[in-house]
């Protein structure tokens, strides 16, 4: 995962008012050979000094791995790697047979629904903000303090 998911899924973890509500302690399983997380890039990726294409591959096919094992899968449908996944779950295909995946912006609430590309859409990220606020009963929230509200709900 990305940085920021990193950050905030450690905050949860060491949040002692998050994890006394679950009846089991939640362990983060994280593939520690991810070398392109965040990156979505579909041109030729360029190589950090040490590594090779074989890297990539194997990122590629352990990232894979984690997913197709899944009981359960959310995904971030704006990746292409995500809709790949869930279409082979939805065919059968993973360990799982009964997990169809579910896309994090097909969800109703708006508190889990995601932007695609905010850069060349910056509308969605404005309604996105506005939903948060409607949601929290707080017109003048913004982007960090939705956030932080969002980990509160959990």
């Amino acid at each position: 995962e990305t940085k920021d998911i990193m950050e905030q899924a450690y905050a949860f973890s060491n949040n002692s008012k998050y994890m006394s509500q679950f009846p089991f302690t939640p362990r983060w399983i994280t593939n520690t050979n991810d070398i392109r997380q965040g990156n979505g890039a579909t041109k030729r990726p360029i190589l950090k000094p040490g590594e090779t294409g074989d890297d990539i591959i194997l990122s590629i096919l352990s990232s894979f791995k984690l997913q197709m094992n899944a009981a359960s899968t959310i995904g971030n449908c704006c990746s292409n790697f995500h809709q790949v996944i869930l279409h082979l779950l939805r065919g059968g295909c993973g360990v799982e047979y009964g997990n169809n995946g579910q896309c994090l912006q097909s969800r109703n609430e708006s508190i889990y629904q995601l932007c695609c590309d905010m850069r060349s859409n910056p509308k969605c990220a404005r309604d996105h903000l506005k939903r948060l606020q409607e949601e929290f009963n707080d017109p003048n929230m913004v982007k960090g303090e939705a956030e932080d509200k969002i980990w509160d709900e959990l």
